[in-house]
């Protein structure tokens, strides 16, 4: 980390991943909340960024790149009736499909939970795209870029990140990158308006689930980024807690 050529790739991300007994060089190179860099990062300040094509780039400044979970301070009792496949397990999958089958999406996103937005499941895409993160310009070469899942209603389009976990901060490339590639789609006329009163915006949706004494409680941030080109540009919309009460 002290050499000014701080950009390295996969293979090197392998050789150190085994060198430091990383389970893969995936927990390196992906590292999605602040508690789990190595500590030797977190005393020299440095985390890694992906740039695409397997190549990847030490960053100075941990906190310009995870972002604290805020406190929240509504909070709902959601009466449900637990249909035969809820929580059967507990993948992220799973638990978009219960809050949005049992309306808590559309009661959080849009206030009202007899709203029916069109539904785009789990996918992965890429991209090729710069951004600024603080003085550094950033160079993405078909970015892989995970997306939970994506609601559109009336031209306003979300997607999700999900957790089965609490955490308190998280990575922000999760759902900057998301909330990127359908902007720049836009702007590049891939998408298009067919009615006349929609309104095109992007915005980010992080779901947290966690289950305490024997509830489900679900934690929702809406985030967008003021300056589409500057993932520090992150703003928090709404949040809300919702806890699921079998009926």
């Amino acid at each position: 980390m002290e050499s000014n050529n701080l950009t390295f790739n996969s293979d090197f991300a392998k050789e150190i991943s085994i060198k430091h007994n990383f389970s893969n060089h995936h927990d390196l190179t992906h590292i999605e909340r602040k508690n789990l860099l190595p500590q030797v990062m977190i005393d020299k300040d440095f985390f890694v960024i992906r740039l695409g094509q397997g190549q990847y780039k030490f960053i100075k400044g941990i906190n310009n790149y995870y972002h604290p979970f805020e406190k929240i301070d509504n909070i709902k009792d959601w009466s449900y009736k637990k249909n035969i496949l809820d929580e059967l397990n507990t993948s992220e999958s799973n638990i978009l499909s219960v809050i949005n089958n049992q309306g808590i999406i559309q009661d959080f996103l849009y206030g009202d939970r007899r709203e029916i937005p069109n539904v785009y499941n789990a996918h992965r895409t890429g991209h090729t795209f710069k951004y600024k993160l603080k003085e550094n310009e950033i160079t993405c070469d078909k970015m892989q870029i995970e997306i939970d899942l994506t609601l559109e209603s009336r031209g306003r389009i979300t997607v999700f990140e999900a957790k089965n976990k609490f955490s308190e901060n998280f990575a922000k490339y999760q759902i900057y990158f998301p909330f990127r590639k359908y902007y720049d789609e836009y702007l590049e006329g891939k998408i298009k308006l067919t009615n006349k009163r929609d309104i095109f915006e992007v915005d980010s949706c992080y779901v947290q689930r966690k289950e305490i004494d024997g509830i489900s409680v679900i934690r929702m941030y809406l985030y967008t980024f003021s300056d589409k080109n500057d993932i520090c540009s992150i703003k928090l919309l709404d949040s809300c807690e919702y806890r699921l009460i079998p009926n």
